[in-house]
């Protein structure tokens, strides 16, 4: 007899978007038999993302450093990226000052501490543009944010053709869309379907 390949996929879907799937039968079922959801991440797990990384590669991280960034995130698990973004900015910062690289508390809070750094690194990207950039760029920002009444703003993709609205010259909108890009403020990508897409970072 004929053997039958079985193709085995796995995909990833972000939390605000499963009650969704509840509209549509026969995907709700699907997902009722093979759902897993990854739970948030316990406090000795936290401790490790952010620590073992650096002391793995021989950076000085200090405990209160660790403390300090366990405190902030509390117990919201979206903050992750956040945290790697913090530390990252930490460690060029210090990088760039020379010497043996340590990583401290007061270093952390000078900086702007979890809540800050990303808002921080925002601002002095966008004031670099021009000020007919800045209104090219703000509605841009407008653009991939989903806003629904009752239910939390969440990120949307938008397609590059979409932007054709702000009323400019699309190798301006380019000229900003490439820039705010750059700074790892948005992503984009090449899709043969939908074209060129964009998504907040």
């Amino acid at each position: 007899s004929q053997k039958t390949d079985l193709i085995k996929m796995i995909f990833a879907m972000r939390s605000d978007f499963v009650p969704q799937c509840a509209a549509y039968p026969t995907l709700n079922s699907l997902l009722n038999q093979y759902f897993f959801q990854v739970g948030a991440m316990q406090p000795d797990e936290m401790v490790r993302a952010i620590a073992r990384p650096a002391m793995e590669v021989g950076l000085d991280i200090k405990p209160d450093l660790v403390s300090q960034i366990m405190n902030d995130m509390g117990k919201e698990p979206a903050t992750l990226p956040l945290t790697q973004f913090a530390l990252k900015d930490l460690f060029e910062s210090r990088q760039a000052a020379g010497g043996i690289i340590s990583l401290t508390r007061s270093d952390y809070l000078q900086r702007g501490g979890l809540h800050k750094a990303l808002e921080r690194h925002a601002d002095a990207e966008f004031m670099k543009l021009s000020k007919s950039e800045k209104a090219i760029g703000e509605n841009i920002f407008k653009s991939l944010v989903y806003i629904r009444y009752g239910i939390p703003d969440t990120r949307r993709t938008a397609r590059f053709s979409e932007l054709a609205y702000l009323g400019q010259d699309t190798k301006e909108i380019e000229n900003v869309v490439r820039k705010i890009a750059d700074a790892r403020l948005i992503t984009t990508d090449e899709n043969k379907v939908t074209g060129r897409t964009l998504t907040l970072a």
